[in-house]
Parts: C-alpha cells; structure tokens; sequence
C-alpha cells in the first residue's frame, strides 16, 4: 500500500534549510505525496512502521522520551536496522541530545551507504554542536555521490549564510533551484545577510539588496510552499535590524511574501474571529484570572530566557494564570528555574500545524512572544491568532511587521511613546526596565589577563556582545581609543565562526587611521555560558556599548559586577537601553552624545583616579536596583489586564464565564 511504501514521517523536514537549531519533525500524513518529495523510497516493513508511528503519537502527546524508550528497544532487537537509528537520532536531536543523535546516525549511515537522509540529518546534528566543519564534511559527502541532492546544496547554502560566506551561499542556492524549483529557497535567499561585512559600503549594498529582493516577492504571485514556512523556508530577517536603520516596510512586505507562499500561516483558533475578539464560543476566566501564554525557544541562557525567568518568578498571580509555552529546546537551570516558575507548562512539537492547534485549544486572553522575529517557530507561529491579545516585546531589536501582533511593549526608561514610527505594532510603553531580573553569581576558576596576552599596564576596553552587532559605524570610536590611550587594548568576544573574526579583525586594520600595531592590540574572549562568562569582567576595565545597537543582558551583567560602561544611546529602542542602566545606576556621566565625548569618557575612566572611584562607587552602590524591579512586574500585569479589557469589554471579571 502507499502507507507501507512511504518513507519516514519525518524525511520531509530534511531537505529544509538547517539554519540555527533545526529540529523540525514533519508531523505530515505518511501518503504517496510525502514519498515523492525525496524520490522512490526503501520499503519500510509494516511491523517497523507500526513501531515508528506509535513513536510519533507519543511524541504528538507530549512523551517524546517515551517515543525514543521506545525506539531504543526496537533497535535493541534489531540492530541492523538503519531506519531505526534514523528514527531514534530524530527524536534524540529534537531534545538536544545532538552527540548521542550524531552516534545514531552514524549507525544508520554504516548499515545503509546510500541513506542521504540520514547524512543530512548528521548534517544538522553536527552544526547543532558546533562542528560546522564536520557538518560541512557531511553534506560534501552526500554530494560525492548524489551532486544534484537539492538537501545537501540548500543546507550547504544556510550554513554557508551562517558563515558569512555570501557568494558561495548565493552559489550553493543556485544550484539547489537549478536540481528543482522551490518557493522555499527563494524566500531564504532573498533575505540572505551576512553577521559581518567588510565595510559600510559593502553592508548598505546588502540591506538594500534585500530590501529590493522582498519588494519583489511580495508582488510575486508563484510563490508555494510545498509544505508549510517552517520546512521549506525555516529562516527570519535575523540580521535587519542590526543595519541599525527603520525596517517597518520590509517586515510589511516580508509578510506579504510569507503569506502569499503559505496561506495556512493564516490560521485563526476556531473561537476567535481575524480581529482576536470573542466569536461565537465563550472565552472563560480561569476563575477570576485571565489565561497569559509566554512561547519562545530561547527559556535558556539568552536575552530572553533572562528576561522570562524573572517575568515567571515575580508576575502577580493575582489576575493572571501564566502559561509558559515550550517548543522542543535544550534545557539548562534558567529552563527549569522558568518551567518551576509558571502555574502551567504546555511542551509543543516542532510541527507549525500542531502547535497552533494545541494553542489555540488553551483559550487564552493573552500570548506574549518576548523574541518573536529572533527565530522560525515563534514568528511563523505568530502569523496566526491564537488569543485576542498578541504581543511581542525588547527580546528581540525590532518589529514583527505581522498585523497579528497587537503589542510591542517597551519601557518608558528605554524610549519615548513617539518611537510609534519604528513598529508596525502599538507601542506601549511601561514604567521599569522590563522585567525583574535574576541576579547570577560568578562560577568557575578566573582566568589570568597574562593568559590573553593582556601585560599588567594595559587598559583593556571589552566589548561584550556578539560580532553581529558590531556594525562598521562603530569601528571610529574603536580605532580612536587605540589612538588616544596608547596602553588600550580592546578585547571581543570570539564568534562561533573563525571567518567573522577575520573579516572584523581585517576591517579594524583597514579602518582609517587604524595604529600599524592594531592587530596586536585586539583579542578574543571565549563564549561560556553566562555565570562563567562573568569572570571575564575581572580582566577588563571599561565596557563599551556598541553602536548602534547597544546591550541589553551583557551591559546589566558589566554593572553587576561594578564595571563601568560607556554609551552612545540611539532614539530607537536596540540602542537606547544601557542609557537607561546607567540612569538607574546613578552614573548619567557615562552617556555621552558624540564619538568625541564617547572616547573621552571611556579613557578617562583609565586615566582619572576620582572620576574612576566614583563612578565605580556608584555602580556598586545601586547595582541592585537593576535586579529588584518589581514595578516592571507590575506594569506586566497591569497591561495584559487593561489589554485584554480593551480587546474584550465585555469579559467579566471576577467571576467564571459560562
């Protein structure tokens, strides 16, 4: 039967792009469609697919562990099973079990030579871990023998992107449209930009590249999907904002595009009409509170796991019941701190279809994504109404462009009501920072300044934040350091990829009036997970924000351990947050308005005794006042409450609808 000849419910997802961490399982009907996508597929014995779909409903409901309990007996018993071990390294990657999924791939691959599905799904494993250069072998290999394979050349194109390696990303795209026609790769390679650019020009010549690029799509009429935006696309304009320019139009038309390839990213809940307000069935209270949804896949050490962990601890439950919503992610101790926190945790497949189902059944008032554009899962899902009120917030540096967000809440502190121009969404503006965060403790030995070839006279002026956020405009203010403090050394933090730091490292040498000894005089602090990554505070002297777009986590972290931070603050939101630090903290001084004045203070700070002792006594001093915010958490409360009012007047409050 074509139930029996269909290939793995999930052999689908493997030719999508594997931008990011790509877990997608394939949740689609196993029919003769699904077997053609990847061409003629080995039969698979009845008795083994009754095993892999009874893994595949208990991952639907939620017992994913159980699904691969039960795969592990199954290639127990089997052993020269390869599609066992393809099924199992699927659900092991799903829960971020990547080393063990590589292992089981690899299984896979040794009993079956041709088995490209499970190259691509190594593939993926490997970038997931960090071995870009295995993972690269991988898809090479697979090409070895299958040259025209559209999976291997599209995820060579995504992680040739990942790289900064545009040409040959354009090269590998090109080639994967040229083995078969797809919607998917043309909406990837439209958006396609690098982290770092050479020089400015290079970088505005890309932004309006896309910007050209999305304007076209959006009146194309030929774009399809073959599934749906998570399989066949699985990317965002990631990198726009960090232009440092108002993206509201390109979001717009990106939207357009994404709607015109995939129409079922329109879904509305059954109980809601396009507009969010109540439809025919009732939307009751949880008693006297109302239903707010938190989904992201980033409740773990990041920006918005951060922000989330304190939003879950301390939001009043007084009229709100808190739903924290989790598609598959890896899981550290902030994961379990948020899933502890919360009145309900609600886990999701890595299925747009399923997921918005199983939102949508929750019924609730409100669903906030703190991080909606960061990443696929949360901003396709945010095409859809799922709750009357949508909101998304500062997670993420800029505007969703989706009609269905409703909100983007920011803070007074952080910028003025009249910022309305850079969001497609209704700003609303709250009193605090944002939320009440968790202050983290230093862990970990403290490594030695002699170790980063940082001599004890030195002033080392650190950068915290990720090199996509160093944009070229940014470059005069370092390179004037170097010039007017002959001890500076600058220190950064070292990218997932050896080709950003070249291509950074190079700018700075070709920058205008760059020192000869430049090179010398940057180095590179390792990434480590936030409470190691403290340590590296000790060795610096001087935080520098960037610009334009400043720090969020990075820069409140700088002042928790009393370390001065310099800034440049923009009117827009991405660059405007460390004013508002600083402002807490009581040190107004370190806000400056030009590059000449950013200089200045930032060596200053090395070269003037008092003025140094007293901006470090005040950061020291008042430090806890960027941890002990609760009037962010109230002001929390008080919008999803007024929100909801607005959307649905006619909600009774204080007691349970019918």
């Amino acid at each position: 039967s074509d139930y029996e000849r269909a290939p793995s419910p999930w052999r689908a997802f493997l030719a999508a792009p594997t931008l990011c961490v790509v877990f997608c399982f394939a949740l689609m009907s196993l029919t003769s469609q699904t077997a053609t996508y990847w061409g003629a597929p080995s039969p698979i014995p009845s008795a083994s697919m009754r095993i892999f779909t009874q893994a595949l409903n208990m991952h639907r409901n939620g017992q994913t562990h159980k699904a691969m309990d039960i795969l592990r007996t199954y290639v127990s018993t089997h052993p020269r099973d390869a599609e066992g071990f393809y099924e199992l390294a699927l659900y092991e990657r799903m829960v971020g079990l990547h080393e063990t999924a590589a292992e089981s791939n690899r299984r896979a691959i040794a009993l079956r030579a041709d088995f490209p599905e499970a190259y691509i799904n190594l593939g993926v494993c490997l970038e997931n871990m960090g071995n870009f250069s295995a993972a690269r072998d991988t898809y090479m290999r697979l090409l070895s023998t299958r040259p025209s394979n559209f999976a291997a050349l599209s995820s060579l194109g995504s992680l040739s992107v990942l790289e900064g390696k545009l040409d040959e990303a354009h090269d590998y795209f090109k080639t994967a449209l040229h083995a078969r026609g797809d919607s998917g790769v043309r909406l990837r390679q439209a958006i396609t930009m690098a982290p770092v650019y050479s020089t400015f020009e290079e970088l505005q010549g890309r932004r309006e590249r896309v910007s050209n690029n999305i304007k076209a799509l959006s009146g194309s009429y030929d774009l399809k999907l073959r599934h749906d935006a998570l399989l066949d696309v699985n990317s965002v304009p990631f990198f726009l904002p960090y232009t440092g320019i108002n993206n509201v139009v390109q979001m717009r038309l990106f939207h357009q595009s994404m709607i015109r390839a995939d129409e079922s990213l329109l879904y509305t809940a059954p109980h809601l009409n396009v507009s969010g307000a109540v439809g025919m069935q009732a939307l009751p209270l949880s008693g006297t509170k109302i239903r707010v949804g938190v989904i992201s896949r980033n409740f773990r050490d990041s920006d918005a796991g951060k922000m989330i962990q304190g939003f879950a601890k301390y939001l009043s439950r007084e009229n709100i019941e808190l739903f924290i919503i989790m598609p598959p992610q890896g899981s550290d101790a902030i994961t379990q701190d948020i899933q502890k926190s919360a009145d309900v945790v609600i886990n999701l497949p890595y299925s747009l279809t399923m997921s918005r189902q199983i939102v949508g059944d929750l019924k609730l008032h409100a669903l906030l994504f703190p991080d909606c554009a960061a990443e696929p899962f949360s901003y396709y899902m945010a095409f859809s109404r799922l709750a009357p009120v949508q909101a998304t917030t500062l997670s993420y540096p800029g505007t969703t462009g989706l009609p269905t967000i409703d909100y983007f809440v920011s803070f007074e502190d952080i910028e003025p009501q009249t910022n309305q121009v850079y969001y497609t969404e209704k700003l609303v503006t709250l009193p605090g920072l944002g939320s009440r965060y968790v202050y983290a403790e230093p862990e970990g030995r403290v490594p030695s300044r002699s170790f980063f070839g940082i001599e004890a006279h030195e002033h080392v002026y650190f950068v915290p934040h990720d090199l996509h956020k160093l944009h070229p405009s940014f470059d005069q203010m370092l390179i004037s350091i170097l010039r007017t403090d002959v001890n500076a050394k600058i220190a950064l933090v070292e990218p997932k990829f050896s080709h950003w730091q070249e291509m950074l490292l190079q700018r700075l040498i070709n920058a205008e009036y760059a020192p000869p000894d430049t090179k010398l005089r940057v180095v590179f602090f390792p990434p480590a997970p936030t409470r190691h990554f403290l340590n590296f505070y000790s060795l610096v002297d001087v935080v520098l924000d960037a610009y334009p777009m400043g720090g969020e986590s990075c820069v409140r972290e700088a002042l928790s351990q009393g370390k001065p931070v310099v800034t440049l603050p923009t009117m827009a939101a991405s660059g405007s947050v460390t004013q508002a630090y600083l402002r807490r903290v009581g040190t107004p001084e370190l806000i400056t308005t030009s590059l000449e004045s950013y200089v200045n203070t930032a060596v200053r700070l090395n070269t003037d005794s008092t003025f140094r002792a007293r901006i470090t006594q005040s950061i020291n001093f008042n430090r806890f006042l960027l941890y002990n915010d609760q009037t962010s958490m109230d002001s929390w409360a008080k919008f999803f409450v007024d929100a909801v009012k607005t959307a649905m007047p006619d909600l009774p409050f204080g007691k349970t609808m019918e």
